[in-house]
């Protein structure tokens, strides 16, 4: 039961919207995820195009990629199309669905 002075909590049942400030937060998250997407396709490319050599930093790193240089170019050339494909998904899934995510809420 409550009482006059007792301030009004959320319940379960009746949630508070949040304030601007968190749309624009959730806004500012949507755009940060789709801009680091955006720089994983740009860090594809150079795999891609097999201007990597062979190192232990950068690259599919498997067994099988280190077993030659032939095995390493064709190994990352294959995976860096894979990672700019799904990447372009992404971006485009992120900017398609920026509007339709619900407001967030608190409580």
């Amino acid at each position: 039961m409550r009482t006059g002075a007792e301030p009004n909590r959320p319940t379960a049942l009746a949630p508070v919207r949040a304030s601007a400030d968190a749309e624009t937060v959730l806004i500012t998250a949507q755009y940060v995820r789709i801009a680091v997407r955006a720089v994983a396709m740009a860090v594809s490319v150079p795999l891609i195009l097999r201007m990597v050599p062979m190192n232990r930093a950068y690259g599919i790193r498997v067994r099988k990629a280190f077993a030659s240089e032939q095995s390493w170019y064709d190994l990352n050339a294959y995976g860096g199309k894979v990672f700019l494909v799904v990447g372009a998904l992404l971006v485009v899934f992120g900017l398609v669905t920026r509007g339709i995510a619900p407001a967030p809420m608190s409580g």
